[in-house]
């Protein structure tokens, strides 16, 4: 007669216990406002969710800040602003204007699929107003990428270190170069350092297949 009355009392109790277990295994009391929140105190393989609370990410959507955050197979963490491949070459048609015809110029051009983010083109001579943005046509009929201290400025996550021009057309550049960094107080004012870069957000956990 005793055990009988015990047995609801005892299941109440079992329930109070299952519901206050769940704390370490989602992390859902922990407030954020972003995923580097949840990174940085839960580590990998979580996130903020909508109502601004760390819990469980989905499977494939995984942020990092390096390699050791990534738990797939084969993967790797890709920073947003790192340089990558596109899958055909760089577009580097000419080294100077002794590549082209007589007639025509080596001119620096954006592409993206360099992995500096500038290409070259043999084409005839420009005059002002002619390169396309951010660019400017300079003394010799050849356009060329206006530099970082003279208006162009380099985005939040690059600092501004123009370089004397290249010989290489294609390796004629901006200015701006990547800041190394171990943590976040390398880099500017909301910027992460993610796989030793400042970048503007963290990276994601993907394969690392080969880009040609």
């Amino acid at each position: 007669m005793t055990s009988r009355l015990h047995l609801p009392l005892l299941f109440l109790l079992s329930l109070i216990a299952c519901a206050g277990d769940n704390g370490g295994q989602t992390g859902s009391e922990l407030v954020c406002q972003a995923d580097v929140d949840c990174l940085d105190a839960l580590g990998p393989g979580y996130a903020c969710g909508d109502i601004g609370e760390c819990e469980e990410s989905l499977p494939g959507t995984d942020v990092c800040r390096g390699n050791e955050d990534c738990t797939g197979a084969e993967e790797v963490c890709f920073g947003p602003n790192q340089p990558r491949g596109c899958g055909i070459p760089p577009q580097e048609e000419c080294d100077d204007n002794s590549d082209c015809d007589v007639s025509l110029v080596c001119h620096a051009v954006s592409d993206p699929c360099s992995l500096d983010g500038i290409g070259s083109r043999c084409q005839p001579a420009c005059q002002a107003g002619e390169c396309e943005q951010g660019f400017r046509c300079n003394g010799d009929g050849a356009c060329e990428p206006v530099p970082c201290d003279e208006g162009n400025a380099c985005a939040s996550h690059r600092s501004c270190a123009p370089n004397a021009a290249s010989d290489l057309v294609h390796e004629w550049s901006q200015g701006c170069e990547i800041v190394s960094c171990t943590d976040d107080t390398a880099c500017a004012s909301g910027i992460l350092c993610v796989n030793e870069q400042c970048q503007q957000s963290l990276g994601t956990c993907e394969l690392d297949l080969p880009v040609p």
